[in-house]
């Protein structure tokens, strides 16, 4: 083996053109998950070099299902590169809005983000620096000035925003003014912001009285201060057309990307890196409003202003399965860590005809050595495989339990043959009596899941293991 470690590149994908609007350069990509993983490759190397250079950082995120092209790519990228995964645990992480809903509601952007992204990178990121904006949780205005504070005392140094179909920056409507103070507010939704969350979660919101009326988001002044600026949206297929003769371009994704002067307390403003399905025209300088059509912004553009409607197609979320064995962020974001959690993976628990179940356990832990004493166990089995349950392990070890996370019988590292629910009962029962035999176990388990993992609970309950 070589003494110098190994280092592997990851070039971004290149984009199939890139078209000049006045000071700025639109990308366009042959599809959504390439403008996911340019978008990525870009976040990422900037992150890992402000780590590099001033020993963290700071990300601000937006949560909407187009972002999920994003996520996908950043979360393959931590799983190949150390030196990402060392800088997600140096690294702030921010939301970009909100509503004011619970944190386990599916539409919930914590809930988006911490089942779609979070979950993935349990194992790098440090869990006192993934901050949720709580506004259901105590006075929202007082949320609204603690977040403003903690996101300006962290950066913002780099930020994933979304634009919406009719032009607004997290519910901030063209023509809104870009100067002010900096801070993190209530917005009124609008008939366009009703309609287009209606298309994101059809499910959720079947009519637009379903939609919450307000959200909270930062304010155009804050992410106006961000150093690099990254833009993900989706938009309707007109848009594209009407865009696409704007521009005299036709393809499936574009980025706009522009460089401004000094502004910020960092000695310049932020990098654009806008991904595009279907492009369309922006604006982002030091104007004192935005304009609202085309011909505007091509009369605005003569007085150095910008007009911006980038737009990108929507992608389907490839991590499906990770959505049917949601933790709770509810409980998540309302106690504190009181430890550190450290791993033992794959664990082979004997069931009673001698097949043995792979389970990872997630110990409480301070200095990273497992902290002396027995605890109580919260015990999920799973046929979608434990792995993505790292991110509920973490969080009850870090609050003084062991958690127990299993691959049923037949799944994923567990030995024997998967049959439905048909050993559940007794494989259940064996493994809450295994658990409450060990050291660490002070005699009482729990069980936790949903979907098929609520199922594996009530067969094992039905047999009354002594020390559930």
């Amino acid at each position: 083996m070589s003494a110098v470690d190994p280092v592997f590149t990851v070039n971004a994908p290149k984009p199939i053109a890139v078209v000049p609007a006045g000071e700025l350069e639109v990308a366009i990509y042959e599809s959504p998950r390439e403008m996911g993983l340019a978008s990525a490759v870009a976040i990422a190397a900037e992150q890992c070099r402000l780590v590099a250079e001033r020993g963290e950082t700071s990300l601000q995120l937006m949560a909407a299902p187009s972002a999920f092209p994003f996520y996908e790519a950043y979360v393959g990228l931590a799983q190949v590169s150390g030196e990402l995964q060392e800088a997600i645990g140096q690294t702030h992480f921010f939301q970009f809005d909100d509503y004011l809903l619970p944190a386990h509601h599916q539409a919930s952007f914590r809930f988006l983000l911490t089942h779609e992204l979070f979950a993935h990178l349990a194992d790098w990121y440090d869990s006192q620096k993934v901050h949720f904006f709580q506004p259901d949780i105590g006075d929202p205005a007082a949320a609204c000035e603690a977040y403003t504070d903690l996101l300006l005392a962290h950066g913002p140094d780099l930020m994933l925003k979304g634009q919406g179909e009719d032009g607004h920056w997290g519910f901030h409507q063209p023509g809104t003014a870009i100067d002010g103070e900096p801070g993190f507010i209530t917005v009124e939704m609008n008939e366009m912001n009703l309609s287009q969350q209606m298309r994101d979660h059809p499910t959720l919101f079947r009519k637009p009285a379903d939609v919450p009326r307000q959200a909270y988001t930062a304010n155009v002044p804050l992410f106006m201060r961000t150093r690099e600026l990254v833009e993900d949206r989706r938009s309707r297929a007109r848009r594209w057309m009407q865009a696409g003769r704007c521009w005299n371009i036709a393809s499936e994704g574009a980025c706009l990307r522009r460089r401004w002067r000094s502004w910020t307390r960092y000695g310049r403003r932020p990098t654009i890196r806008r991904p595009r399905r279907r492009s369309a025209s922006s604006c982002a300088s030091p104007s004192r409003r935005w304009a609202s059509s085309t011909s505007e912004g091509r009369r605005c553009a003569q007085q150095r202003l910008r007009w911006y409607r980038p737009t990108v197609a929507h992608s389907s979320p490839s991590s499906t399965d990770l959505r049917r064995h949601r933790m709770s962020t509810q409980t998540q974001i309302c106690s504190a860590p009181t430890f550190e959690a450290i791993t033992e993976r794959d664990v082979m628990v004997p069931l009673r005809d001698g097949v043995r179940c792979a389970t990872d356990l997630y110990f409480p832990a301070r200095n990273e050595q497992k902290a002396e004493g027995q605890f109580p166990v919260v015990l999920q089995r799973t046929p979608y495989d434990k792995a993505n349950s790292a991110a509920t392990g973490r969080y009850y070890a870090e609050r003084g339990y062991v958690a127990a996370m299993q691959d049923v019988r037949g799944r994923y590292q567990s030995e024997g043959e998967f049959y439905a629910f048909a050993h559940e009962g007794p494989d259940g029962y064996d493994v809450v009596e295994w658990i409450a035999d060990q050291p660490w176990c002070d005699g009482r388990v729990g069980t936790l899941g949903q979907s098929y993992n609520a199922a594996v609970q009530s067969a094992l309950a039905s047999l009354n293991p002594p020390h559930l």
